[in-house]
């Protein structure tokens, strides 16, 4: 058999196995490893030949001279994840690419090559893909699939319309849906729900804090988006209480450690159980925002506490408008004009006003009691 076929046995220290030299159409001669034990039966013999004819037929198909593709998506995501690294964006972003790139990878495959992903690809992808999650999110996977293509030299297909991706409206919390919500939350979660929603953190910047200053009432945040993001954030007198509480019992740990998804969920299950529909992370600086806003603070004072900028705080998270009652008692602090009674003060509301009135000046002039 070894003489009518280019097959032969090599003994190794894990034992003897099967190779064999394959003829390329252009007439070179390569060495192919069959991965058979060559134990001296005939059956050994018989399947290191049927290897041979199949590694022979590739050879002539030129399958063999195809290398394997050093743009695949997972290496793609490398290069982007490098270029990110390099830029030194916050950590909130790179778990964010990460999680695009699991999803374009379970789809795709890590070993597909992104340069032979069509329009037509990223449509059934796109398609699939919001049968599960909202559109916006679909739409930061495709632009992850754009960076990473970019990141490797390569020019990315057209990425297809993922419908509406207007982001859910923010609901910050009113002071008295805080209450409710703090009442329906976990003790050993009370102090993450003081950091929330009195401190006005981001989610991710709850693993950046520091040890507190208990001299000064304050501590110091590593910040994670943006450049205003480091900064002295000043712990409320509320807050600070409950803190020194644990302190001199001696249950002081540090703060909290949680991940993103976990305090994502954490709120949602909260505001659930507490009867306030479903509330996100951002809803709780919104409800600071929004409170300090009625409370007169400046914008850029604002944004020096939460960490972004003065733009951001009026267009985005202060919504005074949403607080109907400090907006009538606002109105209602303007001096009256006339002293005319308010028109729909009638009946028995008017009686017991003026009643009230009448026995009011009466104890005010003792002369008239006489």
């Amino acid at each position: 058999m070894a003489q009518r076929l280019p097959i032969f046995s090599r003994k190794t220290k894990g034992g003897a196995y099967w190779y064999c030299y394959v003829r390329t159409p252009d007439g070179r001669r390569l060495q192919r490893a069959l991965h058979i034990r060559d134990d001296g039966s005939r059956d050994s013999e018989r399947a290191a030949t049927a290897a041979y004819w199949h590694e022979q037929s590739r050879a002539t198909a030129g399958e063999l001279d195809k290398q394997r593709s050093t743009r695949t998506l997972v290496s793609a995501l490398a290069a982007l994840a490098e270029a990110q690294e390099v830029a030194e964006v916050g950590e909130h972003t790179h778990l964010r690419t990460a999680r695009c790139g699991l999803s374009l990878c379970r789809f795709f495959g890590k070993d597909r090559d992104i340069a032979t992903i069509t329009t037509e690809d990223l449509v059934s992808y796109a398609s699939a893909c919001k049968a599960k999650r909202r559109a916006v999110t679909v739409l930061a996977e495709l632009r992850a699939y754009a960076r990473a293509c970019k990141a490797c030299g390569i020019a990315p297909a057209k990425l297809p319309d993922v419908g509406d991706v207007s982001p859910k409206p923010q609901e910050p919390f009113t002071l008295d849906e805080v209450r409710r919500f703090l009442v329906a939350t976990k003790p050993r979660h009370r102090l993450l729900a003081y950091e929330l929603h009195f401190m006005g953190l981001r989610a991710s910047e709850t693993r950046k804090l520091s040890e507190p200053d208990w001299q000064r009432q304050r501590v110091w945040c590593a910040g994670t988006k943006t450049k205003k993001s480091a900064r002295w954030v000043p712990i409320p007198d509320e807050m600070f209480e409950v803190m020194l509480e644990l302190r001199d019992r001696g249950e002081w740990k540090g703060w909290p450690i949680e991940t993103n998804r976990v305090i994502g969920h954490l709120v949602a299950r909260t505001s659930k159980r507490a009867g306030l529909g479903l509330r996100s992370p951002n809803d709780c600086r919104g409800g600071l925002a929004t409170r300090l806003a009625a409370q007169g603070v400046p914008a850029a004072m604002r944004g020096a506490i939460m960490g972004n900028s003065e733009r951001m705080q009026e267009q985005t998270y202060s919504q005074p408008g949403l607080l109907e009652d400090e907006l009538s008692k606002a109105m209602n602090r303007q001096p009256r004009v006339s002293k005319r009674q308010k028109p729909w003060v009638t009946g028995a509301s008017a009686n017991a006003g003026a009643a009230a009135n009448t026995t009011g000046s009466d104890q005010s002039d003792p002369t008239k009691s006489q």
